[in-house]
């Protein structure tokens, strides 16, 4: 099998104009799958307060940089900005998580990739992501089993993982394959859900890129393979 199929929708074009918004581990920019130029921020907890840090998204676990790596594979002139809503620990809360997408929304991204989750039901996570949908923008998430959010949120575009494919429109709803980027001298890398929601992510910016930036949900499932 193919670890990274090519790009099949809207193949001719690279994500140019679209801002991605990756809110997970942070991003390191200089990493030999990426290096490029980027910015970000950290969504920090001190005392109880939340904190937004500019420049703090060095990534200590490789998740997010592995995710905003295939998107760059994928969709290379997208632009990407690191959300870093971890510390210490490769986990989030959903404070934390819906002030990180928050925060995407305000930095203008039009596509949230948002490769974690959570079955705990928060207002304010729910709040964030109908925001981000009424602003023009998709939180775009993994859905590893049903209930787990943000993927399951209505307002989201939750991804099945579903190898073997580039993406397609399964009766649950948009599903893709999740292989990442193999590192040099490995058959595989990084695998799962995440990626699968790595690999939307980047076909959704391509998409917008196609449509005149606009984020347009509906229309791309319409042009999916259906499995």
């Amino acid at each position: 099998m193919t670890l990274v199929p090519p790009a099949e929708i809207a193949a001719d074009r690279t994500g140019r104009g679209i801002l991605v918004a990756v809110v997970d581990s942070g991003i390191s920019f200089g990493h030999p799958h990426l290096r490029i130029v980027g910015r970000g921020f950290s969504v920090e907890r001190e005392e109880g307060d939340i904190v937004i840090k500019p420049g703090a998204h060095a990534d200590r676990f490789g998740h997010g940089t592995c995710c905003a790596a295939l998107v760059h594979l994928l969709a290379p002139d997208a632009e990407l900005l690191a959300i870093r809503v971890t510390s210490d620990r490769p986990t989030t809360d959903g404070e934390r998580l819906a002030r990180g997408l928050e925060l995407a929304i305000d930095e203008g991204a039009r596509i949230i990739l948002a490769p974690n989750g959570t079955k705990t039901v928060l207002p304010d996570l729910g709040w964030a992501i109908a925001r981000a949908a009424k602003s023009g923008a998709i939180v775009v998430a993994p859905l590893p089993e049903p209930g787990v959010l943000p993927g399951a949120h209505p307002a989201a575009l939750g991804v099945l993982l579903l190898d073997g494919v580039d993406v397609a429109h399964v009766p649950a709803g948009v599903g893709a394959d999740g292989h990442a980027r193999p590192t040099e001298g490995l058959v595989r890398n990084f695998y799962g859900p995440s990626l699968s929601a790595a690999r939307v992510a980047a076909a959704l910016a391509r998409h917008a890129e196609s449509i005149g930036g606009q984020i347009d949900v509906e229309g791309f499932k319409s042009i999916l393979p259906v499995r």
